[in-house]
């Protein structure tokens, strides 16, 4: 999952995908009655409306519909997502009269922290070290004449 806060424009994001969330999986499994769907990508964004929350959702779902069109399981979970709609809209409206701060959140702090979506830095130390000998050693004066160091 990825949060993004910004609490002076008042705009929320919340983004995630159910790939690779095998040890979420095992802290809580399906509840009963429940069957397993891969959300590829879902995104909230969140901003701040004269009636208390405009919220935006988006889902690239993998529904796996084979032999069935992609149209006809859109049509059939159509009244699903405005289910979900309609609940959060009344969980919105109980959480708007919780009456609290509006810089506080209710998401571990780890969430909020700035990383990078990227693929992790390359370790530089021994490039930089080796870098830095090299230009030392380039600008010596005598370069290429015969130094005193046995080679």
């Amino acid at each position: 999952q990825v949060v993004e806060a910004n609490f002076t424009t008042e705009e929320f994001w919340l983004v995630f995908s159910t790939l690779q969330n095998d040890e979420l999986k095992q802290k809580k499994g399906l509840d009963p009655g429940k069957v397993e769907m891969q959300n590829c990508l879902a995104g909230y964004r969140i901003t701040k409306s004269a009636n208390g929350a405009h919220v935006v959702n988006t889902q690239q779902i993998n529904s796996h519909s084979w032999p069935l069109s992609a149209r006809y399981i859109a049509n059939t979970g159509w009244s699903a997502s405005v289910d979900f709609a309609i609940a959060l809209r009344k969980v919105a409206a109980v959480q708007n009269h919780l009456g609290w701060n509006a810089t506080r959140t209710a998401v571990p702090a780890w969430m909020l922290e700035d990383k990078p979506c990227g693929a992790p830095r390359a370790d530089l130390d021994s490039r930089t070290m080796l870098l830095d000998k090299a230009r030392t050693e380039f600008s010596i004066a005598n370069r290429g004449k015969m130094s005193e160091f046995i080679l």
